[in-house]
Parts: structure tokens; sequence; C-alpha cells
């Protein structure tokens, strides 16, 4: 029987983390000039965000009652968050370059695509795994040529989080994690890149805990949808603060 660490970090604690880090990113890319101190500092900070909400990905993967509801509710929250997202990190319409919508999607269409993805693999792998090959190759080369957040190393990074939990299991959590985000380490001309790493004790602390949503002891009504609708919001409210500064 293996013992639990007595300091731990729950489900929830874990999603604060990952959002306190993606807004202080956010604010760096919208206010800051791209290469300035300002920038790679909210950049860094900012390199925590992804690999927990992947991993936070293939924990609801394993744990969730119906695969078909968690996918949609995602592919839902992409579409929701695709215009905030242009207008936040693009200025757009103020920007004037409409065309310039369409050379990034929002993190949720790589979360979606890589959710859809493990649903395939985990139902094809023992009956053909060369089908389930084929499924992980084409999901690489969408999220590549659609340019959703972090391309194609966002699907591999989710695909090894899933692919080490299910066929690895009593591998070291610090060695797994760190293995799992090799593929952010070659994200072209990021200069943080590396900074994901501090992530792994944030990760190693997850017990399988999912813990509640709550402040000051209070639990938050809705809890499951908030995290959901920060996204979009959060930059939305970027956006009308950039417009009018």
């Amino acid at each position: 029987m293996t013992s639990k660490s007595s300091v731990s970090i729950t489900g929830f604690q874990l999603k604060y983390v990952a959002l306190i880090s993606m807004t202080i990113d956010h604010i760096g890319a919208v206010f800051f000039s791209a290469g300035s101190l300002p920038f790679l500092v909210c950049q860094a900070i900012g390199r925590f965000a992804f690999p927990v909400f992947c991993f936070l990905l293939t924990e609801g993967f394993f744990h969730t009652s119906s695969h078909n509801t968690y996918l949609k509710r995602l592919f839902l929250f992409a579409l929701i968050s695709e215009m905030p997202f242009d207008m936040a990190l693009f200025h757009f319409p103020k920007a004037g370059n409409i065309q310039q919508i369409f050379l990034h999607q929002n993190v949720f269409f790589t979360l979606s695509l890589g959710f859809l993805t493990l649903c395939l693999v985990e139902r094809f792998w023992m009956e053909n795994a060369l089908l389930s090959v084929l499924f992980f190759s084409a999901a690489l080369f969408l999220a590549q040529t659609l340019r959703f957040d972090y391309g194609a190393l966002g699907i591999l990074l989710i695909l090894l989080f899933y692919g080490i939990k299910r066929f690895f299991p009593r591998m070291p959590k610090p060695v797994a994690y760190i293995l799992s985000l090799i593929p952010l380490f070659f994200i072209p001309g990021d200069r943080t890149r590396y900074f994901v790493i501090f992530c792994v004790p944030f990760l190693s602390l997850y017990q399988g805990d999912r813990g509640e949503a709550s402040f000051m002891g209070k639990r938050l009504p809705g809890e499951k949808l908030f995290f959901y609708w920060y996204y979009p919001a959060h930059l939305l409210l970027l956006a009308v603060v950039y417009c009018f500064r």
C-alpha cells in the first residue's frame, strides 16, 4: 500500500494555479511589446498553465462519466472563446487586419481535438493499433494546419500524459511529468519554453483528489462551468481594457 504525501493539492487548486498563470501570460501578451522584459516575465509565469490544463484534461478523461458531454462542452467553449481570443491577443477589429484572426485559434480547440483523439485511441487501440496511430497522426496534422494554440506539440503533450498514465502507472510522478513535457521544449521562437518544468512540483503534489471550488470556505455555485467561462470572460475584459486604456 502506498501512502499519500502529507502535503497535497486538489484538482480545483491546480485549476486556480493554471488560471492565475494563464491570466498573467495574457496580460503580458496584450499590454507589453513582444520581447520586452515585462512580456518575457509574464510569459515565463504563463508557461505553467497549458501543461496543467492538459494534465487535468487527461484526468478528466479517465474519470468523467460521459466522454460525449465532456467533448461537447470543450468544443462549445472553443466556439464561444474564439472572438474574445482574437479581440484580446490580436486587437481585432481595432488592428484592422481580419486575416490575422485566422492565423491562430484558441486553446479550447487544442483541448477539444486532444480529448477527441484520446477517445478514438482508447476505443480502437486494442482492436486495431494501426488505426489508433492514424487517428493520432491526423490530430497532429489538423492541430498544426488549423493553427490551434500549441499546434501538434500540444496534442502530443496530451497523448503523452494519457499514455504514461495508461501504460506506465508505476513510473515515478516527477519522471512521468518531465517526460510528458518534452514536446513543449521544442516550441519554436519561445524564449521561456523551459519554464514549463516548474509545473512539475505542482503536478507531483496532486494525489487524485478532485476537491471542490470554494472561496473563503464557501462553495462556489456552478463550479464546473466557472473554469470554462473564465477563459472567454477574462480575454474579453482584457480586450475592453486595451481599447479604452
